[in-house]
């Protein structure tokens, strides 16, 4: 008697997390490039080495505020329907993507939370 294997769940799961990934990958590279430009900032506007530590503080602020922000609006708002092309061939990239009509912020977070 052969055993089949559990069918994948989520296939789009590694991609997902490849995505996710490449995002942290931007913050932390963006809050590298403000680290380093500080420096040079604090040369050309004339603030003090004591302003400087207030300065990253301020825009870490802004950062996480406007993430909360985005992410609330998107979980008010969600996906908005896109209009469907002339192209009617199934190969095209507008019937791949319509084809899929669920939310996609609950989607992401529902394969953000998978467990095998």
């Amino acid at each position: 008697m052969a055993t089949v294997g559990a069918p994948d769940r989520e296939p789009n799961r590694w991609a997902v997390l490849a995505l996710l990934s490449v995002a942290q990958l931007m913050v932390v590279l963006d809050a590298t490039i403000v680290t380093i430009a500080i420096p040079s900032a604090q040369n050309s506007l004339h603030f003090s080495t004591d302003s400087r530590q207030w300065i990253v503080t301020a825009y870490a602020l802004a950062f996480g505020s406007l993430l909360l922000l985005g992410g609330k609006l998107g979980d008010l708002f969600g996906r908005w329907p896109r209009p469907r092309s002339s192209s009617t061939t199934p190969t095209s990239p507008d019937s791949v993507v319509n084809r899929d009509r669920c939310n996609g912020l609950p989607r992401l977070a529902s394969l953000a939370q998978w467990t095998p």
